[in-house]
């Protein structure tokens, strides 16, 4: 008796459920434009153009030009660097620099100081978004009420609708700068000519794309 009182009280109901995913995704267009400048040491005829002497040009012209030194650093890789000198031969003979901007135009801006320069080393290393965060909150938002929303019309299409929430999980969540990479160097000669037959400088990043995808189960009622 008590082995089959056990056995009876073990069979429950199961809860009706319905599991359904919500998607959602948003383009925006990017506002921190990272350009990569490298600079060489050079000679100009039988003159050599110190890296030193070409970084204080480019600075002074940019200043000229109504940018902001705070924007302008050394990369990533030359964040530690040291210089050294040797028998009066510098060690270093390229310096990377990263100049941060907020606008295609500005980019173009850039690389024509750079032409007014001869400092053709150049290209976008990355772009970024300084509103990404508060962009990632609303795609996440926009993609559980679409899962919601899925939930009733299918629910409503047999007579049911949705209860509470049983589990609730992020299917993933992706940032995704997407960019064709823009170099300006000695290349580009061999590139599109335009009309005066000079190097056709196009600017060619895309708009960062940002996706989400919530998994959710719900009880009918």
């Amino acid at each position: 008796m008590l082995s089959s009182a056990g056995a009876f009280s073990q069979v429950v109901d199961p809860i009706p459920f319905i599991e359904v995913t919500g998607t959602a995704e948003k383009t925006v267009v990017p506002n921190e434009i990272y350009i990569s400048i490298n600079i060489h040491e050079r000679y100009d005829g039988k003159t050599k153009v110190t890296i030193e002497e070409q970084e204080t040009g480019l600075k002074e012209l940019l200043i000229k030009k109504g940018f902001n030194l705070e924007d302008l650093s050394l990369s990533d890789s030359e964040s530690s660097y040291v210089k050294v000198r040797w028998t009066k031969k510098d060690v270093l003979s390229k310096k990377e620099l990263v100049l941060k901007v907020n606008s295609a135009d500005k980019v173009g801006e850039v690389f024509a100081i750079l032409d007014e320069l001869n400092l053709q080393d150049a290209h976008i290393s990355k772009v970024d978004h300084s509103e990404k965060d508060a962009y990632k909150k609303e795609v996440r938002i926009m993609a559980i009420k679409a899962a919601k929303e899925k939930a009733f019309y299918l629910l409503e299409a047999i007579d049911e609708k949705p209860g509470n929430p049983l589990v609730i999980y992020e299917n993933a969540h992706q940032y995704v700068p997407q960019m064709r990479n823009v170099a300006y160097s000695e290349n580009m000669k061999d590139g599109l000519m335009s009309s005066n037959n000079e190097p056709e400088l196009t600017i060619q990043f895309e708009k960062i794309t940002i996706r989400a995808s919530i998994y959710v189960k719900y009880s009918i009622e």
